[in-house]
């Protein structure tokens, strides 16, 4: 195998809710997040979703080598915010074949 040439990215966050609300509102989030941001720009994602504690996830375009995880840091952060949740303070953007 060679190094770097199963290159892929993807961006890893986490987020947690800072007021009360109930596991249908949740998940109602949730499902919006996935057919909104995630299937609505062709990507996938993997993560443990908490209403009471930290949620953490992981998204990635398949295949994609060229960089598009700046991109969709700035569009998941945008999406945080227009659902009324503070954005993580940071995503971290790994390759998934080095971590």
């Amino acid at each position: 195998m060679h190094i770097k040439e199963f290159t892929e990215f993807g961006i890893e966050f986490d987020f947690s809710i800072s007021i009360d609300i109930s596991e249908e509102e949740f998940d109602s989030l949730i499902d919006r997040f996935i057919s909104d941001f995630v299937e609505g720009n062709g990507l996938y994602c993997g993560g443990g979703w908490s209403p009471k504690e930290r949620s953490a996830g992981f998204i990635i375009e398949i295949g994609s080598k060229r960089g598009n995880c700046n991109y969709y840091a700035d569009k998941l952060q945008s999406w945080f915010e227009s659902e009324g949740i503070k954005p993580p303070a940071a995503y971290k953007i790994v390759d998934l074949w080095n971590e």
